[in-house]
């Protein structure tokens, strides 16, 4: 659609780097575009030293790869499953969540350098009829809304020291379970894996009892510093916490503890799940502890909607 081009262009002209390598990817017939997807999913095993408040039981990831792969399969896309460390020993010393950055480039180099790349949290699940949301991000940087005001806040506070020049709004803050990204962004992945090689001490040093986050608020950061068009998709494309945070599951998660399966069954899952109503992507990032069971028996309950998914 050439005025969804000239928008694109639009947006891109305050970025240079970006503005070139659009224009050169225009000049791509729509059917090689088309044709040059990846979607990956991050599931790489923790190091010894990884966060003891979250816990390195990566079961849950299981429910979201049958999802994906079958979603992926159903629309042409092509899936990866990232579950080996990235880069080399530096690299493979910091936490999966930044290692994964490093799959841009990897995933260039084999499909393609005019492949569009979608990157999706381990604990997110894809409706059965998602429409392709390549179609709608273009190669631009598409990620979705934070809608954890308090949480977004302290996060930015916490991290606003390494940034001092630079304003994330809260408002404006975004989650990255969902990424699109495409060679135009290189230079942000790159950015963002060499600060955190650079700074690793001190950011280890920032921390609360629930978490500031590792990457996600330093891509925010960056993103800004580097003044990168940001497409914003509809919060349908990543609904964040999908279960209400009850007391009880609160304590628990704090105390890093397993609740028990069926009394968590009997508390999250009154009759079908809501979120699977509400949106396309359905992201489990307030639970941790309790991600397996729920992720579990959602996809119990909403499988034949996946005929086929193995």
């Amino acid at each position: 659609d050439r005025k969804v081009e000239f928008r694109t262009i639009q947006l891109l002209s305050s970025h240079s780097e970006c503005g070139r390598c659009y224009a050169i990817m225009l000049s791509k017939s729509a059917a090689a575009r088309m044709s040059s997807k990846v979607l990956a999913l991050a599931r790489i095993q923790p190091g010894k030293n990884y966060n003891v408040r979250r816990s390195q039981d990566l079961t849950y990831s299981h429910f979201a790869e049958l999802t994906w792969k079958w979603w992926c399969k159903t629309n042409g896309i092509e899936f990866v499953l990232l579950n080996k460390p990235l880069g080399d020993a530096q690299f493979q010393a910091l936490p999966p969540t930044f290692q994964r950055w490093l799959a841009l480039e990897k995933l260039l180099s084999e499909y393609g350098s005019n492949a569009r790349v979608a990157l999706v949290d381990a604990d997110t699940m894809v409706r059965w009829d998602t429409p392709d949301f390549f179609a709608i991000a273009g190669f631009e940087f598409a990620v979705v809304r934070d809608w954890f005001a308090t949480w977004a806040f302290d996060s930015i506070r916490a991290y606003q020291h390494f940034f001092p020049e630079v304003n994330v709004p809260w408002w404006d803050y975004f989650n990255t379970g969902l990424t699109l990204l495409s060679r135009c962004h290189l230079k942000i992945t790159e950015a963002l894996t060499k600060f955190a090689l650079a700074h690793s001490v001190e950011l280890g040093r920032v921390s609360s009892p629930w978490g500031f986050g590792d990457d996600q608020t330093l891509l925010n950061f960056i993103v800004r510093r580097e003044k990168l068009p940001i497409l914003f998709l509809e919060p349908a494309y990543n609904v964040l916490q999908c279960f209400p945070v009850l007391p009880e599951i609160v304590r628990l998660e704090k105390l890093a503890r397993v609740p028990d399966e069926e009394d968590l069954k009997t508390r999250l899952f009154d009759g079908p799940p809501s979120f699977v109503e509400m949106g396309y992507v359905w992201h489990f990032n307030n639970l941790v502890w309790a991600r397996t069971v729920a992720m579990e028996e959602t996809w119990r309950q909403i499988s034949h909607h996946y005929p086929g998914a193995n």
